[in-house]
């Protein structure tokens, strides 16, 4: 035997429903944190050496995730150069090299932008250094660590 069509209807209505309300829910129960530490920079800088230096991956909650971006002057582009990492644990009460998230910088715009990180320890601290970063005009960059902590 068939439903009826408006059984039918009311079922899909319900559905749709409930997925809307699922959608708004994931939405506001799990809505991001952000923020950003940003300072100038000489096209080489030296490594962190105070505990309050970089960006805090644990200030809002654990981080899910965090990317550098380094820019030039208004009216110049970076043409070389690398954003070396450092991480600052909370145990080893220390700054330590993290070459595995260094950044080679993109050429020939104003702001190069790293890929997305996502530290499975999303607590500690990170810091961006310049190295050898070349721009077509200026002695200066502005570095720029930005996070996302996922609220609870």
């Amino acid at each position: 035997m068939e439903a009826p069509r408006n059984y039918s209807k009311k079922l899909r209505s319900f559905s749709f429903a409930i997925a809307l309300a699922m959608l708004e829910w994931s939405g506001t129960a799990h809505a991001d944190i952000f923020d950003f530490v940003s300072a100038s920079h000489a096209l080489t800088s030296a490594a962190p050496t105070l505990s309050t230096q970089g960006l805090s991956l644990s200030k809002r909650g654990p981080a899910s995730g965090f990317r550098v971006i380094v820019s030039a002057q208004a009216g110049a582009t970076v043409t070389g150069g690398t954003a070396r990492c450092y991480f600052f644990g909370p145990v080893t009460t220390r700054w330590m090299r993290c070459p595995n998230f260094d950044v080679t910088l993109t050429t020939g715009v104003r702001d190069s932008v790293s890929v997305d990180f996502h530290p499975l320890v999303g607590w500690g601290r990170i810091y961006y250094a310049t190295d050898a970063v070349t721009v077509s005009a200026g002695t200066t960059v502005t570095v720029t660590v930005e996070a996302s902590y996922e609220s609870p």
